[in-house]
C-alpha cells in the first residue's frame, strides 16, 4: 500500500511542477495535466509488479513498504536471532492495517459523494420551482433553455442529461449579459459539466487526502480560465471590459459581508488542516504497523520492545507527511 501512496505523490508533485512550468500554455492543456494527477489515485499502482509483464524488471525496482529508516541502524542481538519459533509472537492484532484505514475512507469518500449528489437534486428541484423561461439558445444542433432564478448565484450551468443556464434576474438589465450567457455555454459546449462532476467525486472519494483537494481546486481554475480563453477569442475586446466589470461589482458586494467572507475562509482552513492531519495519521499508522511487524520478525519479544523505536520513525514520517503537503497547498 505504501507503493501507492508514494506512486502517486510522485505522479502529483511531476504534474503541479508541469502546470507551474507551463504558465504561458493553452489552459485546457494545463487541465489535462492536472487530470491526469488526479486520476492516478485510482490506479492500484502497487499490483502492478505481481503482472507477468514486468516480472523482469524487478531487479530495477525498489520495495518501498520494505523500506524503513532504522533497519540499518539497529540489528538484532545474538539472543534475539536464535529466538525459537515457539517464542516468536504473531504480530499485533488490534493495530488496523493501511488497507482497512484506506477502505475505511474510500467508502466515507463514496458517502460523501452521495450527499453531494442528493443536495444538488435537491437544489435543481428548488430552481426549476423559483424560475422562469427568459430565452434558448441553439448550439451545435442542441437547445440550452437559459432561465431567470433567485436561488444561486448571478450565472451558472446545470445538467447531465437536460443542461439549462441559469441566471439571476439582476442579470436581465445589465450590459454584460450577452458575455455572462456566452460564458455558461460555453462551458456546456465545451462538457464541462461532465468534468466538474468528476472532479466532485475525486475531491469526495479523497476527501482526507489535501493533495487531491489541491488539484481538484487547481482544475476547476483551469477549467474557468479555459473558458474564458475561447470567449475572448469570440467576443474580443467586448469580453474583457464586461468580465472586469462584472468583477468589479462582485468586488464591492463582498466587502460588504467581510464577517461571513471570513468565516468562509476559516472553514476552508479548517478542511485543510483535517485533510493534512488524515493524510499524516494514514502514513503514520502505515509505519507503525510496518515497523511492529518488521521489528517482530527481527526477534522482539512483545510490542513494548518496540514502542521506543517506533516513536523514532513514526514522528518524522508524521511531520513530514504534513510539510509536503503545506508546501504542495502553497502553490
Amino acid at each position: 500500500m505504501m507503493d501507492y501512496f508514494v506512486t502517486c505523490t510522485i505522479i502529483s508533485v511531476c504534474c503541479l511542477l508541469a502546470s507551474l512550468g507551463m504558465k504561458s500554455a493553452p489552459s485546457r492543456l494545463n487541465f489535462y495535466v492536472i487530470m491526469l494527477a488526479l486520476i492516478a489515485w485510482f490506479v492500484p499502482w502497487q499490483y502492478f509488479s505481481q503482472l507477468p509483464l514486468f516480472e523482469s524488471t524487478s531487479q530495477y525496482t525498489v520495495n518501498v513498504a520494505e523500506f524503513s529508516f532504522l533497519n540499518t541502524l539497529i540489528a538484532p542481538t545474538s539472543a534475539q536471532v536464535i529466538t525459537s519459533e515457539s517464542s516468536i509472537i504473531a504480530p499485533v492484532s488490534w493495530l488496523p492495517s493501511l488497507n482497512h484505514i484506506f477502505s475505511v475512507l474510500l467508502f466515507s469518500g463514496i458517502g460523501l459523494f452521495t450527499l453531494r449528489v442528493a443536495m444538488y437534486v435537491k437544489l435543481v428541484k428548488n430552481l426549476k420551482a423559483n424560475s422562469s423561461l427568459y430565452s434558448t439558445s441553439k448550439r451545435e444542433n442542441c437547445i440550452y433553455p437559459i432561465r431567470f432564478t433567485s436561488i444561486g448565484g448571478p450565472a451558472f450551468a446545470t445538467g447531465l442529461v437536460n443542461p439549462v443556464v441559469w441566471l439571476t434576474p439582476e442579470m436581465e438589465n445589465r450590459k454584460e449579459l450577452n458575455s455572462v450567457i456566452e460564458h455558461e455555454l460555453t462551458h456546456l459546449q465545451q462538457g464541462d459539466i461532465y468534468w466538474t462532476w468528476l472532479i466532485c467525486f475525486i475531491e469526495s472519494v479523497f476527501w482526507w487526502n489535501p493533495i487531491c483537494s489541491k488539484l481538484a481546486r487547481l482544475a476547476k481554475e483551469q477549467l474557468e480560465l479555459s473558458c474564458d480563453e475561447k470567449c475572448m477569442r469570440k467576443l474580443k475586446g467586448k469580453y474583457q471590459l464586461d468580465l472586469a466589470s462584472l468583477l468589479l461589482s462582485e468586488h464591492e458586494k463582498k466587502s460588504k459581508y467581510i464577517v461571513s467572507t471570513k468565516m468562509g475562509k476559516m472553514s476552508q482552513e479548517v478542511q485543510i488542516v483535517l485533510g493534512v492531519v488524515a493524510a499524516a495519521v494514514v502514513l503514520g499508522l502505515a509505519s507503525l504497523g510496518l515497523t511492529m511487524d518488521s521489528r517482530l520478525k527481527l526477534g522482539f519479544k512483545s510490542a513494548a520492545d518496540i514502542v521506543p523505536i517506533v516513536s523514532t520513525e513514526l514522528v518524522p514520517l508524521m511531520l513530514g507527511a504534513c510539510i509536503v503537503a503545506l508546501l504542495v497547498m502553497k502553490r
